[in-house]
């Protein structure tokens, strides 16, 4: 499991559940899925139960913390010092859905390099529950995403 600098034991548990592709078991083989697919806010909030240190929505301009929806400011979905979390919950069994969400990645982790605070780690939370997705398509994200940052953003999928 990556490192992600000093965590609390219980954000530490959190990490340490939410896996990355190849440490899920058997997701999609079975061609059901016993869990119904959150919304998109569900998802947001799930996540922040899961990193109670967090806060939600700040919003940065070129380091700097800006009032809520400031133009041209970008606001990840959750934050701490030196911290982002960006929560995805796209519909991902198609390669349309999965290019779709890679791309959104890309363009989100480069604009919020040169406006969260400098040293800031970007990680992404992609909330995969209720959806049946094979183990390769799910590799395939997240080598794409992977190449698409340069190796810059953490992926992890959520999926219980």
């Amino acid at each position: 499991m990556a490192t992600y600098g000093t965590l609390s034991e219980t954000e530490l548990e959190v990490v340490n559940n939410v896996k990355r592709p190849q440490q899920l078991g058997n997701v999609g083989e079975s061609g059901t899925s016993l869990t119904k697919r959150p919304s998109w806010r569900q998802a947001e909030l799930d996540a922040a139960k899961d990193f109670p240190d967090y806060l939600e929505q700040k919003s940065f301009i070129k380091g700097k913390e800006v009032p809520y929806g400031t133009k041209g400011s970008v606001r990840p979905d959750l934050y701490k010092d030196g911290f982002s979390i960006d929560v995805k919950n796209y519909q991902i069994e198609t390669a349309s859905g999965r290019s779709n969400l890679a791309r959104n990645i890309e363009k989100q982790y480069y604009q919020r390099i040169g406006n969260l605070p400098e040293g800031t780690e970007q990680s992404v939370l992609i909330d995969i529950r209720g959806q049946n997705i094979s183990q390769n398509n799910l590799n395939a994200l997240y080598n794409d995403i992977v190449e698409r940052t340069s190796n810059g953003i953490k992926v992890r999928f959520k999926e219980s």
